[in-house]
């Protein structure tokens, strides 16, 4: 499985990505939203297949943006999805 990290706290991130190689995944690591929606959005044709098949993402990334602001503005803008992690 192919699988995109966004955290910003190295210990966690190496954790997963160790824990996650070790189960046979092959692991992208991100530590800011922009470079992983700058990912996303490189083959931005209606039938390209997204680069992951799973995405884990600290929602609260400090940061001029989020990572709750980069799931649910930035890559699913027309989603009805509007969740709130503080409430």
């Amino acid at each position: 499985m192919n699988i995109g990290i966004l955290e910003d706290n190295p210990a966690i991130l190496d954790y997963m990505t160790i824990a996650l190689e070790m189960a046979g995944h092959r692991v992208q690591t991100f530590t800011s939203s922009t470079p992983l929606i700058d990912r996303l959005l490189a083959n931005s044709e209606i039938h390209d297949p997204l680069p992951y098949d799973l995405i884990v993402v600290d929602l609260l990334l400090p940061g001029s943006i989020s990572g709750f602001e980069a799931m649910s503005r930035q890559l699913f803008p027309m989603s009805p999805f509007s969740a709130n992690p503080s409430r």
